[in-house]
C-alpha cells in the first residue's frame, strides 16, 4: 500500500533511534532513523498521496500522468525552497592564498558569508559591489604592426632561405601548436612571397613552437593546410631570407559562434617552459637543465611540442620529481604507462639554428579550457583582469582604511558610510567562473558559506517540511489545472487563492517565532542608556 512507507509513521522500536548504529544505506527505512527526520515528508510520498487524494473518477483532476505530477512536485520543492523551507546548507573552507574558492556544487544563492573565529563565532563578510574580474583580452602596443587590431598578437618573423623556421623578435610564451581538443594557434597571413608554394595563405596553423633560452627567441613552424582531405604537413622551406610581420590568434574549436574564434589570448597565459630539456628513445623520464625548471609543472598538465619528438601529441605528465628535476610523461593519465613516448632523443629539429631541443611547454587544462560553455565569460578559468590583481594586492579592498583616507574616500566631508563600517574583509561572486573572491586579509581565515540550494540534487534532500506539505499539494493542485485545456477558470482561481493562503500560512510557521526567544529581545529595549 502507498502508505506503508510513510516516513511520518514510526514503525521501528525507539531504541534502535536512540542507540544508534553505522546504516548502510542499503535499508529503505534507514532515513527514519536520521536524527530530526519526523519533521519532514518525503517528495516520493508526497507524489503518492496526491495520486490518491486528487486523481481519479469523481474528484479534481480525472487522469494525469505521473510525469506531470513529478515534474510539477520537483518544481514547487524548487520553488519552496528559495522562499519558503528554511535554508541549511553550509560549507566551510580555509581561504588560500589564491583569494579564491569554487562555488559549491548545488550554490543557487548566498543567504551569509563570514568567518569563523577560535571560538566559533562567526563575522559576518560583506558583499563588495565596487570591483569585479572582467574579461582581459590580450592587448599589444602595436609596435610591430601597422594593423589598428590592439586585441592580437603581433610579432616580427624573420625566415632564412632553405629554412621551414620562423623567428620571432622576442619571447612569446602565449603561443602554443596544436591541442588535442581545444584548437590552434593561427597566423593571420603569410607572406605569399616567402613561401610561394603554399595554397592557403590565410589562417595558417602552427605545427611548433619553441622558445629559445639563450636567445631570448621564439621559434615556429607552419601547417600548410593544403585542403579538406588531404592532412595538414609542415611547410617547405622558405623561398627567401626577410622579414615580416605575423598576427597570431587563437582559434577555439569549443566555440559555438563566429566571434568564439577571436580576442581570445589572455594576457597571463604564459605556460611553463622547460628550456633544454633531456630525454631519450627508452624512458619516459624528461630531465630538466636544474630542479628549479620544474616548479610549476604539475601532474595532469599536458605537453605542446612538436610530432618530431612525440609519437602521440599532448602527453600527459603523470609524476614529477621536484628534487631531482624530473618529468614523467604519459600517452594518457592512468592508462597503461608507455615507457617509449618518444620518437628522438636531444636532437635539433632539421633546418633549424638550434644546437639542442630549445624548449618544452606544459599547460593546464583549466587555463586553456573554456568554462562550461558560458557566454562571455571568456577562454581561461584562470585569467585574472587588471582590476581582479588590485583587489586580491589592495588593503583597500576590506574597507579597513586609516581614519583620514576613509573621511577622505569614502564619504568626505559627511562621514563615514554606514555599509563600508566594518574590518570584516569583503568578498564578491564571479558569475561568470563560479567562483567568491575574497579580500587580502582574509587568507587562512575559516570562511564560511551559508547557501540556499533548490534541494534536488541529491535524493536524501527532496523532502518537505510538514509545515508545508499541504501548500505543495495545492502547488501541484493549481499547476495542473492551470496547464490543461478546457479547465473551467473558476476552478483554476479557486486553487491559485488556496495556494497563495497555505504557502503564506506554511511561511509564517517555519519562520518559527519562539514567544521565549522574542521577549528576551525585547527585554534589551528596556535598557536605560545614561547621557
Amino acid at each position: 500500500m502507498a502508505f506503508e512507507d510513510q516516513n511520518q509513521l514510526i514503525i521501528k522500536h525507539e531504541n534502535l533511534y536512540y542507540n544508534r548504529v553505522t546504516k548502510n544505506g542499503n535499508d529503505p527505512y534507514d532515513r527514519e532513523l536520521e536524527p530530526g527526520n519526523y519533521q519532514f515528508v518525503t517528495l516520493q510520498t508526497v507524489m503518492d498521496q496526491f495520486m490518491i487524494s486528487y486523481v481519479g473518477k469523481d474528484k479534481i483532476i480525472p487522469t494525469i500522468n505521473k510525469l506531470d505530477v513529478q515534474f510539477h512536485a520537483l518544481r514547487g520543492l524548487a520553488e519552496f525552497s528559495y522562499d519558503i523551507l528554511r535554508s541549511h546548507k553550509g560549507f566551510e573552507f580555509t581561504l588560500p592564498p589564491s583569494l579564491r574558492m569554487i562555488l559549491p556544487q548545488d550554490f543557487v544563492a548566498y543567504t551569509q558569508v563570514s568567518w569563523s573565529d577560535s571560538a566559533g563565532i562567526k563575522h559576518p563578510i560583506h558583499f563588495n559591489n565596487d570591483t569585479s574580474d572582467p574579461r582581459n583580452p590580450y592587448q599589444n602596443d602595436l609596435k610591430n604592426s601597422s594593423d589598428d587590431n590592439i586585441f592580437s598578437v603581433h610579432a616580427i618573423g624573420t625566415t632564412t632561405i632553405g629554412s621551414s623556421f620562423i623567428e620571432l623578435d622576442g619571447l612569446y610564451p602565449m603561443l602554443f601548436a596544436g591541442i588535442n581538443g581545444f584548437g590552434n594557434c593561427k597566423v593571420k597571413h603569410i607572406n605569399p612571397g616567402l613561401f610561394s608554394n603554399m595554397v592557403k595563405l590565410k589562417n595558417v596553423m602552427i605545427y611548433g613552437v619553441w622558445h629559445d633560452k639563450a636567445t631570448q627567441k621564439t621559434t615556429i613552424q607552419i601547417l600548410d593546410n593544403v585542403g579538406p582531405n588531404t592532412a595538414p604537413t609542415p611547410t617547405s622551406q622558405a623561398t627567401a631570407s626577410a622579414t615580416t610581420e605575423l598576427e597570431f590568434y587563437w582559434e577555439d574549436v569549443t566555440g559555438t559562434a563566429p566571434e568564439a574564434s577571436t580576442f581570445n589570448l589572455a594576457p597571463t597565459l604564459a605556460l611553463p617552459i622547460l628550456f633544454n630539456p633531456v630525454f631519450t628513445t627508452t624512458s619516459n623520464r624528461i630531465d630538466a637543465a636544474s630542479p628549479g625548471d620544474v616548479a610549476n609543472i604539475k601532474r595532469g598538465m599536458k605537453i605542446v611540442a612538436a610530432n618530431d619528438y612525440f609519437n602521440t601529441s599532448n602527453g600527459f605528465v603523470i609524476d614529477v620529481d621536484y628534487v631531482n628535476g624530473y618529468v614523467y610523461v604519459n600517452k594518457e593519465l592512468g592508462s597503461t604507462i608507455i615507457n617509449y613516448p618518444f620518437q628522438n632523443s636531444t636532437t635539433p629539429p632539421t633546418g633549424s639554428t638550434f644546437t639542442a631541443v630549445p624548449s618544452l611547454a606544459f599547460y593546464d587544462e583549466n587555463q586553456l579550457a573554456q568554462n562550461a560553455q558560458r557566454e562571455n565569460a571568456g577562454a581561461y578559468l584562470n585569467e585574472e583582469s587588471d582590476t581582479l590583481k588590485g583587489f586580491k594586492g589592495s588593503s583597500n579592498s576590506s574597507n579597513d582604511l586609516p581614519y583620514d583616507e576613509i573621511k577622505a574616500l569614502r564619504g568626505g566631508r559627511y562621514g563615514i558610510d554606514p555599509q563600508r563600517a566594518q574590518t570584516n574583509g569583503t568578498f564578491y561572486i564571479d558569475q561568470n567562473k563560479g567562483t567568491m573572491r575574497f579580500s587580502s586579509d582574509l587568507v587562512g581565515k575559516t570562511i564560511v558559506i551559508d547557501y540556499i540550494s533548490d534541494s534536488l540534487g541529491q535524493r536524501r534532500e527532496q523532502i518537505v517540511h510538514k509545515f508545508a506539505e499541504e501548500a505543495i499539494y495545492k502547488w501541484i493542485a493549481h499547476a495542473v489545472l492551470a496547464t490543461r485545456s478546457n479547465t473551467p477558470e473558476y476552478l483554476v482561481a479557486r486553487f491559485k487563492k488556496e495556494r497563495f493562503a497555505e504557502m503564506r500560512k506554511a511561511k509564517l510557521r517555519l519562520q518559527n517565532i519562539n514567544f521565549k526567544e522574542f521577549t528576551q529581545i525585547l527585554r534589551g529595549k528596556s535598557k536605560q542608556i545614561k547621557h
